[in-house]
């Protein structure tokens, strides 16, 4: 059996797994990523919408950029809009090529000094008194390895196998926290200029009040169209209902009536969030710690920014000799910090709109088209006229194991965000 020794192994060269490499690989720390496949890509996702903060890692380069994103809108069930748009010569973001990008991701922790062994399977952890001392693997489901190190980073997906093997958490996807979506590439879409660089989404469409649709620029003048359903279940209730659902809406939108569908792909997108990434030895990063926006189900920023936390934590970890979990939850600290309140707030929203009738989010929408409006405030003005609404939310926050204290922690971040609809949930 090969045995390879380390200061640090990351499973899954993704966007989390990459960064978290390079960082460790940058402060000089002798560090081994493995990717199973032979390259890191996510083929099957189209739709990959990035914030600019994308510049601050790596160059645009047109090989990955396929089109940048400068307005955003949203439609209420009834129709109302809600639209912000960048001033000529800014982005919101943009739409990456994911069957690209994660190879040219991937180059950084090489260049840092990282050593990375593609077509390598992650098969178990190494437990030495108690504790995680690296992974076991095969490389090309030939050669068994052993890769000893003080510390595992796990950025393996959604259905993480590090994370369960670590204890961290020991149940599979919930479906009710997730969102199942499928994907269309959309060509000869009828959109001016503008419409083409501009994130649309429909909380419902006509006689389908459950479906929400995302669309995106693709580039070369196509879209990416989403369908998925925003309501419990977040999943289809019969055969064929999303394909259904969106064969009626590309049929009657005057954007798509003529395109037609020239690739299809889907997925399954968590919104629920850990509140433990960490125990001893071990970190999660990116999807696999469901690091992704509740409301905007975008995931890909945030590993990369989550992954250098957690490289940044390991090398002060090894600064210090120090692995234990109450050492690593300096990383759960940071990222609750930087982002955990905002992401706890987005997930509470999705959680209450699971309990809201049409006709109240017209009514948040009415109120909201307005972008003088602080949100959380009119929250609570419209809640207070639908009691019954409010109570239905709590009663079903308490079946599934909600506190007090959760419900006060609730309370609290409405309180606190009192911002500007779009500064809140993008």
């Amino acid at each position: 059996m090969k045995k390879i020794k380390c200061d640090v192994v990351v499973v899954g060269a993704g966007p989390g797994g990459s960064m978290a490499a390079k960082t460790c690989a940058k402060y000089g720390l002798d560090t081994v990523l493995v990717e199973r496949k032979e390259y890191p890509a996510r083929p099957e996702i189209n739709f990959c919408m990035v914030h600019r903060r994308l510049l601050d890692y790596i160059k645009i380069d047109k090989k990955i950029i396929e089109s940048p994103i400068r307005g955003l809108v949203s439609y209420s069930p009834d129709g109302r809009k809600i639209s912000t748009y960048e001033p000529p010569g800014y982005e919101f973001g943009y739409q990456v090529n994911r069957k690209t990008f994660d190879r040219e991701l991937l180059k950084l922790p090489l260049k840092a000094g990282a050593e990375v062994l593609t077509k390598t399977r992650a098969t178990g952890l190494i437990r030495e008194d108690g504790r995680i001392k690296g992974i076991k693997a095969k490389i090309e489901e030939k050669e068994e390895v052993e890769i000893r190190s003080n510390i595992v980073i796990g950025a393996d997906g959604v259905q993480s196998k590090v994370g369960r093997w670590a204890g961290i958490y020991d149940k599979g996807l919930n479906l009710n926290d997730s969102l199942l979506v499928i994907e269309s590439v959309l060509d000869d879409v009828n959109m001016d200029e503008e419409e083409r660089l501009t994130y649309f989404e429909w909380f419902g469409y006509k006689h389908l009040p459950d479906i929400v649709f995302a669309s995106g620029p693709k580039g070369d003048g196509k879209v990416v169209l989403d369908t998925m359903r925003f309501k419990r279940p977040h999943y289809p209730t019969k055969k064929g209902e999303f394909f259904d659902a969106e064969r009626y809406f590309i049929k009657n939108h005057p954007f798509f009536s003529r395109s037609k569908i020239v690739e299809r792909s889907g997925g399954v997108i968590p919104f629920n969030q850990f509140k433990k990434h960490i125990t001893d030895g071990v970190m999660l990063v990116g999807v696999t710690a469901h690091h992704n926006n509740p409301i905007r189900q975008d995931g890909l920023i945030q590993a990369m920014e989550n992954g250098v936390l957690s490289g940044e934590v390991a090398v002060e970890a090894h600064e210090e000799g120090d692995f234990s979990s109450e050492f690593l939850s300096r990383y759960d600290k940071r990222w609750y910090r930087l982002y955990g309140e905002k992401y706890f707030l987005n997930y509470y929203i999705v959680r209450f709109y699971d309990y809201l009738p049409n006709k109240d989010i017209n009514r948040f929408f009415s109120l909201l088209e307005d972008n003088n409006y602080t949100f959380t405030d009119e929250i609570f003005k419209e809640a207070s006229k639908s009691p019954k609404i409010i109570s239905k939310f709590i009663n079903g926050l308490k079946n599934e194991g909600w506190g007090i204290n959760d419900m006060f922690s609730l309370v609290s971040l409405l309180k606190k965000y009192h911002r500007n609809f779009w500064d809140t949930f993008l």
